[in-house]
């Protein structure tokens, strides 16, 4: 678990210092803020890189203290059936493709409407099907690994390439488990410098065209003869990093208040119930919440349904000047959420061991992503509307736990 740990946060870790050298080198910040000049000086922007790298490091600190507790219902526990779990996720994920594919509600700057989004959209499959995945992999038929291909072709449908990384994550993880004995996995600083660089550099070759891919599913063409190597490896690296949003949000720090001041009093925790809501329940979903009012700052006519990450201090250093309840509710939602879904995973998993890394990605996208909408709303609350689908079909169920004797 350590070792799958230890290289994603050293990817992170990795890019956030190309980000940092890339704006001292060419004097403009990259990733959602290319082609904006740095205005900081070297000093302030070392600061702001230390400042998120410690952040980096926290969430690690932060899963430890999670995950030291185990959670149980006493005598009883939760038993899954692996082989329903598959079957239920192979017809969600058939009723997503073809809904997506028919109506193109979903797609990433797609902007349609059905009378029937509300459905598909407490039903998205992404949140439960990572916790599915840790689950079932390593007792895996046939039937799961067609639902990954489902799954991979839906997220593509949709113009999302992210989750590739989390699926790639997780095999590490699990052949690392398999092979724990091989001499390969005690190399020096495998995990912590050789591999994250090599997934950098290899990457490079994949993301070109999975970049002009999703891009030309998102209606925005790109010439394959104009993206070189080096451009898909730095585009690939500031994917990974918030730095240069983060820092440039401190450079136009007062512009990104007065804005983020504009907006519904309440933005952070409306944008939580906005994709759980049906809209004639919340007529009004036009507002800006800070993940994308930030940007506001640089490009007035940002689009609204595009958002950034600010990561944890940058989110709430600029929300607690701005909006100081509607700070204080989404740190108390954030955290609430965080422990509520992490007793949940670990209950319904029986503790299994393989769900703490479902646990860690929670917590450290929180951290870089610091939304409630994004990271909960649009991901792991809606294994909550899967609950009760688990156990009316007998997917899950509760049992008295046997009690070996002696």
């Amino acid at each position: 678990m350590n070792k799958t740990i230890s290289l994603y946060i050293s990817l992170y870790s990795i890019a956030l210092w190309i980000g940092f050298f890339g704006c001292i080198n060419t004097g403009f910040f990259s990733g959602d803020l290319k082609g904006v000049k740095v205005s900081l000086n070297n000093y302030e922007l070392f600061v702001i890189a230390i400042i998120y790298q410690f952040i980096i490091f926290l969430s690690f600190l932060i899963f430890l203290i999670v995950t030291r507790y185990k959670f149980t219902l006493g005598k009883y526990c939760v038993e899954i059936v692996n082989f329903k779990f598959s079957i239920l996720l192979f017809v969600v994920l058939i009723m997503h493709i073809a809904f997506v594919s028919y109506t193109g509600v979903g797609k990433v700057f797609g902007g349609n409407t059905n009378i029937f989004s509300p459905i598909f959209s407490i039903t998205a499959p992404s949140a439960i099907f990572f916790f599915y995945y840790l689950i079932v992999r390593e007792n895996a038929g046939k039937i799961f690994f067609i639902n990954v291909l489902l799954f991979v072709l839906l997220e593509l449908l949709k113009g999302w390439s992210g989750f590739l990384l989390t699926i790639f994550m997780f095999e590490i993880y699990f052949y690392i488990k398999r092979n724990s004995s091989s001499r390969l996995l005690k190399i020096p600083f495998l995990f912590s410098i050789t591999l994250p660089f090599i997934l950098l550099l290899s990457g490079g070759f994949l993301y070109k065209h999975i970049y002009i891919l999703k891009n030309d599913i998102r209606g925005i063409s790109v010439v394959s003869d104009n993206l070189e190597y080096i451009d898909a490896v730095e585009m690939l690296s500031d994917r990974l990093t918030n730095f240069s949003t983060a820092a440039g949000v401190y450079s136009r720090y007062d512009s990104v208040v007065d804005i983020a001041k504009l907006q519904n009093e309440y933005a952070e925790i409306k944008g939580f119930f906005r994709p759980l809501v049906p809209n004639f329940i919340m007529e009004n979903k036009s507002f800006s919440a800070l993940n994308n009012s930030a940007m506001l700052a640089f490009f007035p006519d940002y689009r609204d349904d595009s958002s950034v990450d600010l990561g944890f201090v940058m989110y709430y250093y600029v929300l607690f000047e701005s909006r100081v309840s509607d700070a204080f509710l989404s740190l108390f939602l954030s955290f609430f959420l965080c422990v509520v879904l992490s007793v949940i995973f670990k209950v319904l998993s029986k503790n299994n061991q393989n769900i703490n890394l479902l646990i860690f990605i929670m917590i450290f996208s929180l951290l870089y992503t610091s939304s409630n909408e994004m990271v909960f709303a649009r991901g792991n609350i809606i294994i909550l509307f899967y609950i009760p689908m688990l156990f009316l079909f007998g997917i899950a169920r509760v049992k008295i736990k046997s009690v070996a004797i002696k």
